[in-house]
């Protein structure tokens, strides 16, 4: 990545006075990720210098990855403009795809963010039926009535969604054919550029006959986590309770890209390990790499690919389920992770060339 020496200086000497082992294995990923293109470096170097001295990287590359990537999202959505080398099948070789592949992916159905698309979704659909413009403000920088309310209805969501994930899968995912009624919605309003509605995260997706040969999707929540390497929230204070996520098998519209992930993606996401582009060469495919977090000797390394959010069906929902423990605490672990996840880089591609599984001196 094309930092300036100043600036590498400087992030260098902040991760050295930092305790903090999340903040360094994200200052060693902006270091060694050779998939960011220039363009994209230059851009992030110029947002964090506007803040001086006393900027904090963490905070400003989520800031980075919201204002500029997220909500600037154009074409595809949250990839930048500029990223276009990493577009399979543009910048980066890819097989053809099938229209039968399917993928894997872990979704948070009591996430604030999914919450918010959903009723988004809502006003959209009653906008449309209504023949009338659709009022975002609610779900924006609402009023502290309107939040209230929301808060009142996140919370009974969320209730209801615990008792879902108590079913069988066949009643399961008839409960949850409205909830995606609503997602429909709210990617139709995320089409619509007069209504302000932006995708809220990527989808993070691995393919699913590779995570089937892992046993992925005979494992409980935890381990769907741990095997992809994402880290979740076990409880949030508005919930009261624990989070309710679902295993997705689903195909991806063929007029949906594929992206291969870089650390401006992850945001200051500390599991994610920045292979190198020197990695793919000689592969038939590139990816980024699932980093396995489960416990002892992980060995699991998944390909993986983000995507923008892309129409989904009740039938897409494997599993759900509540996780029964928090995710293993990162301080003492993260660094056996990464060199766990570079050792078995380094043994399956010798030649490459890698960034140091080490955080930063």
């Amino acid at each position: 990545m094309p930092f300036d020496p100043t600036f590498k200086a400087r992030m260098e000497e902040q991760s050295r006075v930092s305790s903090e082992v999340q903040e360094r294995a994200v200052l060693s990923n902006l270091h060694g990720d050779g998939r960011v293109p220039d363009s994209r470096a230059a851009e992030l170097v110029a947002h964090i210098e506007k803040k001086g001295d006393s900027a904090n990287i963490r905070d400003e590359l989520d800031e980075f990855t919201t204002e500029k990537i997220r909500k600037a999202a154009a074409g595809d959505g949250f990839v930048h403009p500029n990223n276009d080398d990493n577009k399979l099948g543009n910048g980066c070789r890819f097989p053809a795809r099938r229209s039968d592949d399917r993928y894997a992916r872990a979704l948070n159905f009591t996430h604030w963010e999914f919450f918010k698309a959903l009723i988004a979704g809502r006003i959209y659909l009653i906008g449309k039926r209504m023949n009338n413009p659709s009022d975002f403000d609610s779900i924006g920088g609402f009023g502290k009535s309107v939040s209230q309310q929301l808060e009142v209805k996140y919370r009974s969501y969320c209730e209801t969604m615990r008792g879902i994930a108590e079913l069988d899968r066949g009643d399961f995912q008839r409960r949850l054919a409205p909830i995606f009624e609503l997602y429909a919605g709210y990617l139709m309003a995320a089409s619509d550029e007069n209504s302000g509605v932006k995708p809220y995260e990527p989808a993070w997706v691995t393919p699913w006959d590779k995570a089937e040969e892992c046993g992925l999707p005979g494992m409980d929540v935890e381990g769907w986590h741990q095997i992809l390497g994402v880290e979740y929230q076990y409880e949030d204070p508005k919930l009261k309770g624990a989070h309710v996520f679902g295993l997705l098998k689903y195909r991806i519209p063929t007029n949906y890209s594929l992206y291969r992930p870089t650390c401006l993606e992850a945001g200051s996401a500390p599991l994610h390990y920045p292979t190198h582009c020197g990695l793919a060469e000689g592969l038939p495919v590139q990816s980024g790499y699932t980093m396995d977090c489960r416990m002892g000797n992980p060995t699991a390394m998944l390909r993986e690919w983000i995507h923008l959010q892309c129409p989904l069906r009740a039938e897409d929902v494997w599993a759900l389920g509540r996780p029964h423990e928090p995710f293993p605490d990162l301080a003492p672990n993260l660094l056996g992770w990464r060199k766990s996840h570079f050792g078995r880089l380094t043994a399956d591609y010798p030649s490459a060339k890698l960034p140091p599984a080490e955080f930063i001196p």
